[in-house]
């Protein structure tokens, strides 16, 4: 999970106190990485990409209850709970049957 910080301050700079520091809302980062890459999209070619990219990524997480939070979170931020869980399973299947046939 990661921090952001909005204004472009460093860090250092930016956080004088501990309360400013509680302030920051923690994300998960593929979670904050989709709400970049969902910003960026112009039509639904570029929106398919990134489903597929962050559910690339999304297959190595082994915690479940992290796995369920990140499902739970992209799925407010675009389509619903089921595309991403279908996402993630299409990925895994797919490298399963490129390691069965190396």
């Amino acid at each position: 999970a990661n921090r952001e910080v909005l204004i472009k301050n460093d860090a250092d700079s930016y956080i004088q106190s501990m309360d400013i520091y509680l302030s920051l809302k923690e994300k998960y980062f593929l979670v904050w990485m989709a709400e970049k890459l969902f910003a960026q999209t112009a039509d639904l070619a570029e929106e398919g990409q990134c489903v597929s990219r962050i559910a690339e990524l999304l297959r190595f997480v082994k915690d479940q209850m992290v796995y369920d939070q990140c499902i739970g979170q992209l799925g407010k931020i675009y389509g619903k709970t089921r595309l991403w869980r279908n996402a993630v399973e299409q990925i895994r299947n797919n490298a399963k049957k490129t390691r069965t046939t190396a």
